[in-house]
């Protein structure tokens, strides 16, 4: 249902499914990430933020979450400080977890690539960050 509604750009129906899901399984991880993407597509970046914080606490390491509070700080804050802990956080999460999946490796870069400016430490880390893994990955 979630999807068919994303599909069809029913921002307003898909948040009030994702919410219902919620209330009933408050601690469903993919409702809790979906939701946050879908306050994202309606670009209601505070509740998405707020929506990353309490997904965080039932799992801190999870990706997808802390990929939107990466590019939350890429587009919107544009702290570099900030922006640089929550490179090193993605880098940790995907280093523990995701090291020999190189198709996220190169998506990620595409994404930074595409999103921060060419002089910005996200762009440098971007450059660099599918060999980042290649020494930690045992073939």
């Amino acid at each position: 249902m979630a999807r068919l509604l994303e599909q069809r750009r029913s921002l307003i129906e898909l948040r009030q499914v994702l919410h219902s899901l919620l209330m009933k399984n408050p601690t469903f991880l993919p409702g809790q990430i979906e939701y946050s993407k879908a306050l994202l597509m309606a670009r209601d970046w505070e509740r998405c933020m707020e929506q990353v914080q309490r997904t965080l606490l039932l799992q801190h390491d999870c990706l997808p979450v802390r990929l939107l509070d990466l590019f939350h700080e890429l587009a919107v804050k544009g702290s570099l400080q900030a922006t640089e802990n929550s490179l090193r956080e993605v880098a940790e999460i995907i280093q523990n977890n995701e090291a020999r999946n190189h198709k996220l490796h190169y998506e990620i870069a595409q994404i930074l690539f595409r999103t921060a400016p060419a002089d910005h430490p996200a762009v440098k880390f971007a450059r660099f960050f599918p060999f980042i893994f290649l020494s930690h990955t045992h073939f």
